[in-house]
């Protein structure tokens, strides 16, 4: 599923990985200082991406059981 989603938004992702790649090298450029704050970031911002990217509206809604019923 995200490899369909990855071939749909084609410049996004180049974007997105350009920003990460450039990301990583200013903090390696500042002796791994930059990382600190660098890496938290990408990883918060790389997961909202990727909830946004699903569409969960075709999947089937899963039964969820209720306490006191069988």
């Amino acid at each position: 599923m995200m490899v369909s989603a990855v071939l749909r938004n084609k410049r996004v992702m180049l974007v997105w990985a350009l920003l990460i790649v450039g990301l990583t090298a200013a903090g390696f450029a500042t002796a791994f200082v930059g990382l600190i704050v660098v890496m938290p970031w990408l990883a918060y911002s790389s997961w909202h991406a990727y909830l946004e990217t699903l569409d969960s509206s075709g999947w089937p809604e899963l039964p969820i059981a209720r306490p006191g019923s069988t």
